[in-house]
């Protein structure tokens, strides 16, 4: 009978070994595991930077700008079909003319929503060299990236406040992004840089 106890006591502590051995391995794996996630989101933010600002109208108007060239696309690929297989009855200068028209008035619309629009900062990424990613649309409506290597120190006011609140010294290219409300920033740090870089050197 002891040595029966015996034999479960021993088998007990091998067992209770055996989990301690496991949980120890298995909190070192998940540590393992965590820190090469950590490295690897440290390695993404040093190559792509972190997002430090995002438009409040950046989605509003992509899908505007989107529409506007389907429907101008649409427009352009129809004009062959609307002049040879449109109405018989109208002369084929008559179909010209109209085909022309509908298709001036979806190009100049889509040129103009483009006009209006194209200066607009939809996304601002700092990476972690200082330099600056400024993203803004094409005519496409496609993502069109400005890479300013100089950073926030090459960012003044802008010359012409009209459409847009800042600019690249080096290019003198100017943009627009909401620079009066912190709302759209996502670190209050860039911001107070930002908003500093515009307001002191303003029109130089």
């Amino acid at each position: 009978m002891l040595a029966f106890r015996r034999r479960i006591a021993s088998g007990v502590v091998r067992e209770s070994r055996a989990r301690w051995a496991s949980s120890s391995s298995s909190s070192s794996s998940a540590a393992a595991t965590t820190a090469a996630a950590d490295d690897s989101a440290n390695e993404k933010v040093a190559q792509e930077g972190l997002v430090e600002y995002e438009g409040s109208f950046s989605r509003p108007i992509k899908l505007l700008k989107r529409v506007s060239v389907f429907t101008c696309g649409c427009t352009l690929l129809t004009m062959p079909a609307m002049v040879f297989a449109g109405n018989e009855t109208m002369e084929l200068a008559q179909r010209l003319a109209v085909t022309g028209t509908v298709s001036t008035f979806a190009l100049g619309t889509t040129a103009a929503l483009h006009l209006f629009t194209r200066s607009y900062v939809h996304r601002i990424v700092e990476r972690a060299n200082g330099a600056l990613d400024i993203e803004t649309l094409n005519f496409l409506a496609l993502p069109k990236i400005t890479t300013v290597e100089g950073g926030i120190d090459d960012v003044a006011g802008p010359k012409d406040s009209a459409m847009n609140t800042f600019r690249i010294k080096s290019t003198g290219e100017q943009f627009f992004a909401h620079g009066d409300d912190s709302y759209e920033f996502k670190s209050t740090d860039f911001y107070d840089r930002f908003v500093e870089k515009i307001t002191h050197t303003k029109y130089y």
